[in-house]
């Protein structure tokens, strides 16, 4: 039987809640990189100068005081990570292609920071929604169920895909309503300078040019 650790977290101050959920399991191989042609030709896709104007906004706000609560009884305080070092959150859609795209090169970023870095999926799902998310795409680090969509309000997330840095201390360096060669390019530099370490070389080479955002979410 496979081995897991469930915790739930409760924003402070919100109705409702967000699950989180992180499972050890046998490590899968890497598979072919995902091609992004499937989303290419989809005008919808293409992020708005809107979408990166409101993006921008949120640079600075203080991610909303989360306190997670394990199935052990005990408990853990997302800002004592915070206070540790930086975090990225992944904002993942079942079934959108745009998140299925990205994925790979996440898992790049992470085998690349993810000693210095936290990374977390936040998914639109229950904890069976993240469960299979992990086990299709073999994501090695945590993801995070808020199917109340708590968390992608506190940010003005509005579409999968979104990605945010959160430096120590818990307030939102940077917030890219999609992904792109470039911005993951943005993304690796912004990750090195919070870390204190030199830049890692990411493969992006199978990343669109232009920056795509996901499908949006069902508020």
């Amino acid at each position: 039987m496979r081995s897991s650790l469930v915790l739930i977290a409760c924003m402070a101050g919100a109705t409702g809640g967000v699950w989180w959920y992180a499972a050890s399991r046998a490590p899968l191989a890497a598979g072919p990189p995902m091609v992004v042609g499937t989303i290419g030709d989809d005008e919808k896709h293409l992020v708005t100068p809107e979408m990166e104007s409101a993006s921008a906004t949120v640079v600075g706000r203080a991610l909303p005081p989360l306190r997670l609560g394990s199935d052990d009884g005990g408990s853990i305080e997302l800002g004592e990570r915070m206070s540790k070092g930086p975090l990225v959150l992944i904002f993942i859609k079942e079934g959108c292609p745009c998140s299925t795209a990205a994925e790979p090169f996440f898992r790049r970023l992470h085998a690349a920071y993810g000693e210095k870095v936290a990374f977390v999926g936040v998914i639109d799902g229950d904890l069976a929604t993240a469960d299979r998310w992990v086990d299709e795409h073999g994501t090695p680090f945590p993801v995070a169920v808020d199917p109340g969509l708590e968390m992608a309000r506190g940010l003005g997330v509005t579409n999968s895909a979104y990605v945010a840095v959160v430096e120590r201390g818990g307030r939102v360096a940077r917030l890219w309503p999609g992904f792109s060669k470039g911005m993951l390019g943005e993304l690796s530099a912004e990750l090195a300078a919070l870390a204190g370490v030199r830049p890692a070389a990411i493969d992006v080479s199978d990343a669109p040019a232009e920056l795509y955002t996901g499908c949006p979410f069902e508020f």
